[in-house]
């Protein structure tokens, strides 16, 4: 009897993050048209080359790194030894983001000329900063 219990749980789970995921798929094809019509075609040009970049730090973001930290504090039995970890976690991803941050917003120029697009460097670093 358990055992069905746990498995309608797991299928209900199941569920819901297939619709959570349709959901942010659907939500993701639906904005690119007012966008573009806000930034028009050159922002909107800009936007697609940056997006990968963007798509890479979703990744880390949403996947394995909360579970690494969350299973890094769970592990750590004291509760003062966890504050610690998560403020010395804390620091070191600030270390992180602000180098990521300043390597793409101060090399806009750089990238802009290696992909070909020395015309559109000015509207390059500011796209860059928003997703940072």
């Amino acid at each position: 009897m358990k055992n069905k219990s746990k498995r309608k749980q797991v299928l209900a789970g199941t569920l819901l993050l297939t619709v959570a995921s349709f959901i942010a798929k659907l939500l993701s094809a639906v904005y690119r048209i007012p966008f573009q019509n806000m930034v028009g075609n050159i922002g909107f040009y800009v936007y697609q080359q940056i997006y990968p970049i963007y798509g890479i730090g979703m990744t880390f973001a949403l996947t394995g790194l909360p579970v690494f930290i969350s299973k890094l504090v769970a592990d750590t039995p004291d509760p003062n030894d966890q504050i610690a970890l998560v403020h010395r976690i804390q620091a070191v991803l600030r270390v992180i983001c602000g180098f990521i941050f300043c390597i793409l917003q101060f090399g806009a120029g750089i990238m802009s000329h290696a992909m070909l697009m020395i015309d559109y460097c000015p509207s390059f670093g500011p796209l860059v900063g928003c997703f940072c």
